[in-house]
């Protein structure tokens, strides 16, 4: 089996994972996405392009929640923000090293990936800025109700926790 690194999203990251196959509305729904952060580049893990998840670093409780929609053809469409439960007791993982499930292919980052990029330089993300991505997500067809996302699990994961030095 082919096993992926995965990361706990939540405390030290908050990913938003853009679930979209149609290349020009996922490149504007990232472009949204950095606008509403007030960033130009974080770091963008992709699998399945398209698709493509964008890393951040929380501050606040940031919850996780999802969007999905589907466009006038009847394409499905998504974005998770994979991030805290409302308890902040659990969270949500990114699968950020390994082959992806579909494609077989290894994930590509750009912009830098968590094995390179310090957590405290990653752009800063809130629950204020995290509401408005989603708002946002309304025009291209999203309704303004809010989900928690429901990410399966196809490829077996091992996730790397931070640990203490204690």
């Amino acid at each position: 089996h082919d096993a992926g690194i995965g990361l706990p999203c939540g405390t030290f990251i908050v990913a938003i994972d853009i679930d979209i196959m149609e290349p020009e509305t996922a490149a504007k729904v990232e472009r949204e996405v950095l606008a509403i952060a007030g960033v130009s580049e974080a770091p963008v893990r992709t699998g399945r392009y398209p698709k493509r998840a964008l890393i951040f670093r929380p501050e606040g409780h940031v919850v996780s929640r999802s969007k999905k929609w589907k466009d006038q053809a009847g394409n499905t469409h998504g974005l998770d923000i994979l991030a805290s439960s409302v308890d902040g007791k659990s969270g949500k993982q990114i699968v950020a090293f390994g082959k992806h499930p579909d494609t077989g292919r290894a994930y590509v980052w750009r912009g830098g990936s968590p094995a390179t990029v310090h957590r405290d330089a990653l752009p800063v993300l809130t629950p204020d800025m995290a509401s408005k991505i989603l708002e946002c997500l309304v025009k291209y067809g999203a309704s303004s109700e809010h989900h928690a996302p429901t990410i399966p699990t196809t490829t077996p994961v091992v996730s790397i926790a931070r640990r203490s030095a204690t």
